[in-house]
Formats: C-alpha cells, sequence, structure tokens
C-alpha cells in the first residue's frame, strides 16, 4: 500500500511541476517479438506443437509477443 501512495504521490508531483503549456509525451515501449520457424521435411516430432504452445505461453506471461509458421516464404 505505501508503494501504491508513493507512486500516486511522486506522479501528482511531477504533473503539478509541469508548466501548463509544456506537453507531458509518452513513450510506447514496443513489445520485444519471437519467431517460431517450425517447418520440417518428412518426419516431424510429435512434440513440435507442444514446445510451440509453451513459448506462446511464456510470451503472454512475460509480455513478448509469439508469431509461430511453417511459411518460408
Amino acid at each position: 500500500m505505501k508503494k501504491i501512495l508513493f507512486a500516486v504521490l511522486a506522479v501528482s508531483i511531477i504533473i503539478t511541476s509541469c508548466k501548463a503549456n509544456q506537453e507531458i509525451k509518452v513513450v510506447k515501449k514496443e513489445k520485444n517479438k519471437v519467431l517460431i520457424f517450425s517447418k520440417t521435411n518428412g518426419w516431424r516430432h510429435k512434440s513440435i506443437p507442444s514446445g510451440i504452445a509453451a513459448i506462446k505461453k511464456l510470451g503472454i506471461e512475460n509480455d513478448f509477443l509469439v508469431e509461430a509458421t511453417e511459411d518460408s516464404l
């Protein structure tokens, strides 16, 4: 609770210390991205779908984007 109160107080101090004619810029950080390329020729290991699902779950939990493809073009 103290951390939240401190954060709110710090933000309010920063906002009130800005001049009225100044803009407050918000910088949007781009997420990290992971590409999973799983195309195979011939035999395909049965664990590939599970591996892709596990990496997608990690992406959700750790805030990065995951794209899986077998398209080599």
